[in-house]
Formats: C-alpha cells, structure tokens, sequence
C-alpha cells in the first residue's frame, strides 16, 4: 500500500527545474504527438466553408446596450436637467424612502390653494418624523414639484391614512380629506384676477366606503370680490352659478349612489349608519364623539356636496340635525341628491352659463323652468336590435300610475272655450299650495282680500259644505263658490300642455281653443264597463300621472293627470305624444310609418269614443289624419276585463307581431310604483324633478340592458304581466 502510494506520488510531482523550483502540471511541454497550430493555420481553419449537411445557424443581430448613465436616470429626470435626481439621492439620504414617499402623498393629498397648506403638510409629516420643521418642509414641497403626477411610488395608501387619523388625534384636526375649489383664477370675464384662499370649516364626508371627517375652504377674488366654493360661485350684486364641466370636482357623485333603493332619504340615512356602525367605521366614531362638543358650534356637513349657500364659507349646515354624532342624516341625503341631479340637469341643457340663481330666480323657479321644458318633449332613446324586438320602433303603450300623486291648490278653476263650459275636463288650480295651506299664494291672497277663511274646515263650511255631504257634492259647492268671485290660478289645462303651442313648430293656433267643447265628450252611451278609476279625494291631489311607454320599456313621456283617467286627459296628451314622436318623419314616408305604428291602452274604447277623435284634428297638413291611421288595440292583460264584444275584435292585440310586449307600461309601473312612500311627501317641484330624473337614469339602465341581450330587473312583477 504505502508503495502504490509513493508512485502515484510521483506521477504528479513536477520535474525539477534548473534552478531546483518544481513546475505545474499545466506549465509542462506538451506531448511530442501534439502541436500547437501556427498563424495561417488558425486563420485558415476559421475561413473554411462548411460542409454540405451542416447548417450555419444565422448569428443575432447585435443589439447596442444602453449606457449605465441612461439607466440609471429617475423617471423624472429630463434631459435638460440633470441635477433632479442628485437632488432626489440627497433628499432620500437625508430623510429615508419612507418619509419621501409620505410627502409625495401628503403633496398630493393636500390642495395647492388651500388655505395654511404649509402648517397641514407640516402636522402631517411630524407623525414620521417628530424633527421636521417648516425648512424641511418647504425643501420636500419643491422637490415633489418636480415630479411628475404619472409617476407612480410604493402604494402605501393604508399606511398613509393611519398617518392621517393619528395627525388628526394629534392636532384634533381632522386631516383626512381636504377640498377646494379647481379655481387658478377668477371666472368673471372682466375681472381675470387672482382668486386667495377665504376661509375654511369642518365637514364629514361620507363615501361609499364610509364616512370620513375633514376640511373644506373658499376662494376668493380680491378684485370683483366673487367667491368660490366647491360646486357653485357667487358674483356679488348678481347671484350664484354652477361651474363648467373643466371645474367640477368629485365629491358630488355620491349621489349616483344616493336612493336608488326604493326607500325615503330617512330611511337611506339610517341604513348608512347603520352599515358604517362603531364596528366598522372606529375611528370615525372616535373622533366624532371626541371632537363634537369642541366643534358643535362650527361643524358642517357634506354629503357629496359642500352644503354651501353661496353667503359665507361656513355653509348652511347650523342645525342640529347637521351635527348629530350619529352620522348622516334625511336631510344631507336629500339635500345632496337634488344639488347633483339639479346641476347635471342644467349641464345637459347647456344651461350652465344662461342660470344664475337669486333672489328673483330661485332653485324652485329654475325646476319650474326644467319641468315646462320637460313637457313639451320626449325623452329620446337608442334603439338596439333586441329592443326592435319588443316593439320599441313602433309600439307605443299608454297608461295611468294611480300610486304617485302631487299635492295642488284647493280652488277651483272653471274652463271655458268660447263662452262654453269644458265639463269633461278637471276644473282644478294645478299651482303648489303655500306652505300651511291648502290654497295656492294667489288663491290665498285673493280669499283674504274677500274675507273668505282660509282654512280648510272653515273654508268648507263658508262656501254650505256639510259632513253628510259626498266628494262631488262638496266639489260642486267649491265650484259654485268659485265662479262668483274673481278667478286666478293655472288651469290643468295650461298645465298639461293642452294649449301647447304649436306657433313655433307648424304655425297652427292652440289645439283646445280649435276644437269645439262638444268635441271633448264621448259620442254615445259607453256599453263597456271597465273601471277607469280609484275612489275620488276632494280635488287636493292629483290623481296619478299619464305615461307612454314603448314595447321595449323605455318611458317616453310622462304628465300628471288631475281627474280620474279623464278620456279628454288622455287623448289630449296622447295626441301630443304621437306629434312629437312622428314629427321628424319626412311626410313622404309618414302614411307608411303611421301604418305600422301600434297604440296600445286599457281603456281605448272610452278614449276611442271621444266626438274629438271621429274628426280630422286641428293641425296642419299631414298630420290631422294622426288618430285614424294608427293602429290601436287593447293590451293583453286588461282585454278580458272588456263585456263589450266589439272591444275584443276591434282592439285585439292578435294583430301585432309575435314577441311585442302590450304590459310594458305594467312592468314600469311596478317599478316606478316603489317610490310612492318617497315622492308623495315632497313638494310639487321636487315630485317632478325627481320622477324626472329617476326616468333618465331607468331609461339609461334599460338601454345598456337591451344592447347585452338581457332583461331589465323588474320587482316583483306577476307571471301575468311579465
């Protein structure tokens, strides 16, 4: 063993050298069988051409690699300043990546023009760093100018907000949320000039995520004096206005979330608490019951909103119910709900810049305006492949929806065409009573004038009414009462449209004052007994409201009807319906379109009785023969509630074709019938704004159902009117 061990020993030692030194096994002379290959021979190795079955596959093309200096540039960091990220290294050594970070968020988070910007960035950075100071400060303001907004940091946005509700404990201030105007400079044309921070106030802002406290400031020009708040400007010695479309913020989309549910604000305010409770919301909570007492003479509220009136920058939020420590309440619900819907609304009329609001020109002038204007046209609608299916193109379906009804004037109103009484007609004031009354302003000051009570009970018993007496009774008594003294008021008629005038569009005088008061009364006895109404109120509310649906459920048109499905109403308002919606038919191709047109309501053989509808209607040429071209039927739910057999062959809606939906109105009443407990309580104005704008927002949900081949959600609908 110990002589293999010494052989191999020796097969590895290096040979000596001259000077004694052994050599490496690497450093020995090669073998004499190897030869190194000279110059020309390496050379001609490497230009040899392959042989014939071998394939050379083809080299890459050499891709330049970027310097080290082009890499190591900071997104920030443009090619004619190249000291920004020096700059950026220095400031990142000398606080840390995570105070950096914290006051490119705090930057953000707070509004340039905000009022004492340096003293909040300053509040909010010390909850990092306890040795900042305002020097620092400023130092990190100017280096996060430099930077870009599409530059995208470390997410820490829940790291940031722990940072914010502890600054706010700290301070007790809340620093969650700060809002300001998106003004640079003044908006008046004449003015132009610099618009300075005015003042600021305490708010909660209640988000879809939960409600959350902070601050909120005003702007104001120094030249002209205007003032800037967050969704509205005031022009002194003028009035308030809405800002452009380049100027609005944020917050106000909360009320695309705000009652959508079939509920009252009440209720949509207790819900939310309810969700956001001290479990799920503590720090709000925390901070509520710590701050309230402190705050309570000086706290305000938003709702999506900033609550201003346009006066100061403390808001209108002083009463109480504003700083219940519960959290929202009925009123910031409802009154953010209208301030958004109100302002959309003038954005899509491109009213913005033509509504100024004032004392001559208030928020209920300006929805008076909106619901004349609403009258007198039909909500427009893009059809879709499924929705032609249904009928949308040429089936229209008329009804009333008896739950929904608006409050009006007591009085009555006698209607006369031409010295002739109009009996068919409802002789009701249509104005919205006062507050406190039962009467309209003009009607209450005209009763005073006279010494007539204006109470309700007392008013009755002036004019001979009785307890033993019924509704029409009593309704005659008023009448008889109101034709002795003089008469003022809107008549349901101007009310409705029926003396809509069509001076502007064809040049033909108003279509009630042409026909003649015999024409509004039906031809003959009626051998059909399809109930056409509820039990009769005396003349305080309206009795629901007249709506033309298309086959597909869009509602093109809707107007409050104020007697009890009046045939007179009705063929009037939907003479009305069918001019609008057939007028931009060239006339070459109105017979033929008016030949396939389907009208589809539950009591046409009433409306179809009328001595109004046996002649050619008072308007100009082509469009007097409306009523006797188009095809009317009776829907298929209510046909079996017609004794008359002539209603069943004259009316069958076997006639339209297969698949077009005669219960579209049913199906949008049981619908719109689910904000009775929220409308019937409002004011006149607001009924109608608000119908008017959950209508758009339905008529936009069905659209956007049509066009991904589904069905629109319908609640609780019977298998009969589906």
């Amino acid at each position: 063993m110990e002589q293999q061990t010494r052989a191999s020993r020796k097969l590895w030692d290096s040979p000596k050298t001259a000077t004694g030194a052994r050599r490496s096994i690497w450093e020995r002379s090669p073998s004499p069988r190897c030869r190194t290959p000279t110059e020309s021979e390496r050379q001609t190795f490497w230009k040899r051409s392959p042989s014939p079955g071998c394939q050379t596959p083809r080299r890459r093309p050499r891709v330049e690699q970027p310097k080290l200096d082009q890499c190591s540039k900071s997104p920030w960091q443009s090619e004619h300043n190249h000291g920004k990220s020096n700059d950026l290294s220095t400031i990142i050594q000398k606080y840390g990546l995570n105070t950096f970070v914290c006051a490119v968020q705090t930057d953000k988070h707070i509004p340039k023009n905000f009022v004492n910007r340096d003293d909040y960035f300053l509040k909010i950075m010390q909850e990092v760093d306890k040795s900042m100071n305002i020097k620092h400060v400023i130092e990190l303001q100017r280096l996060c100018e430099k930077i870009p907004d599409e530059t995208r940091l470390v997410d820490c946005g829940a790291k940031f907000k722990t940072v914010l509700w502890k600054a706010s404990r700290a301070h007790k201030e809340p620093l969650l949320n700060f809002i300001a105007p998106v003004v640079d400079a003044c908006l008046i044309p004449d003015c132009g000039g610099k618009v300075y921070p005015a003042s600021k106030s305490n708010i909660t802002l209640f988000k879809i995520t939960g409600p959350e406290p902070g601050l909120k400031c005003s702007l104001r020009c120094r030249s002209c004096g205007a003032r800037y708040y967050i969704s509205h400007y005031t022009i002194p010695n003028v009035g308030r206005r809405y800002y452009d479309v380049k100027y609005k913020t944020s917050q106000k989309e909360s009320s695309n979330w705000v009652n959508h549910a079939f509920v009252s604000h009440k209720a949509f305010a207790e819900i939310y608490n309810g969700v956001y409770d001290e479990n799920r919301a503590p720090e709000f909570h925390e901070w509520k019951k710590a701050t309230f007492a402190e705050s309570r003479s000086e706290d305000s509220s938003l709702a999506g909103d900033d609550g201003d009136d346009g006066d100061d920058g403390d808001g209108v939020c002083q009463d109480d119910e504003y700083l219940d420590v519960k959290g929202m309440s009925a009123k910031m619900a409802l009154n953010s709900f209208f301030a958004c819907e109100l302002e959309k609304e003038i954005d899509e009329r491109n009213l913005t810049a033509h509504i100024t609001f004032n004392q001559k020109n208030t928020e209920n002038d300006v929805l008076g305006k909106i619901d004349q204007y609403r009258r007198d046209e039909i909500y427009p609608h893009s059809c879709s492949a499924n929705c032609k299916k249904k009928g949308c193109e040429n089936l229209r379906v008329i009804d009333a929806c008896w739950k929904l009804n608006i409050f009006h004037c007591l009085m009555s109103v006698p209607q006369h065409v031409d010295g002739y009484p109009l009996l068919s007609f409802p002789n009701v004031c249509v104005n919205e009573p006062r507050a406190g009354s039962v009467f309209c302003q003009d009607h209450f000051q005209l009763l005073q004038r006279n010494g007539v009570p204006t109470e309700k009970k007392s008013f009755l018993q002036h004019v001979g009414c009785k307890g033993a007496d019924s509704t029409s009774q009593m309704e005659a008594k008023v009448m008889a009462f109101a034709g002795s003294i003089q008469q003022t008021g809107q008549t349901a008629i101007e009310y409705q449209g029926m003396y809509f005038s069509l001076d502007l569009r064809q040049g033909t005088k108003s279509m009630v004052l042409r026909t003649r008061p015999s024409s509004w009364e039906s031809s003959g006895k009626s051998l059909c007994n399809k109930d056409i109404g509820q039990k009769g109120k005396l003349r305080q509310k309206s009795r629901g409201h007249f709506m033309c649906v298309t086959g597909g459920g869009h509602i093109m048109y809707f107007n409050p009807l104020f007697k009890a499905e009046s045939p007179s109403q009705v063929f009037m308002q939907t003479i009305k319906v069918i001019y609008e919606d057939v007028r931009h038919v060239p006339h070459e191709h109105l017979d033929s379109h008016l030949e396939t047109y389907f009208l589809a309501y539950d009591n046409m053989c009433h409306l179809d009785s009328l001595r109004g509808s046996k002649v050619p209607l008072p308007l100009q040429e082509p469009y007097q023969l409306l009523w006797f071209k188009i095809k009317k039927v009776i829907d298929r739910l209510h046909l079996s509630n017609h004794k008359n057999k002539k209603c069943h062959t004259k009316y069958n809606p076997d006639v339209l074709p297969a698949g077009y939906n005669t219960q579209a109105a049913e199906q949008t009443f049981s619908w719109l019938g689910r904000f009775k407990k929220v409308v019937n309580s409002m004011t006149q104005m607001h009924h109608l704004f608000y119908l008017h704008r959950m209508i758009k927002r339905r008529n936009s949900y069905t659209e956007i159902c049509r066009k991904n081949n589904r069905e629109p959600v319908i609640p609780l609908v019977p298998r009969t009117v589906r």
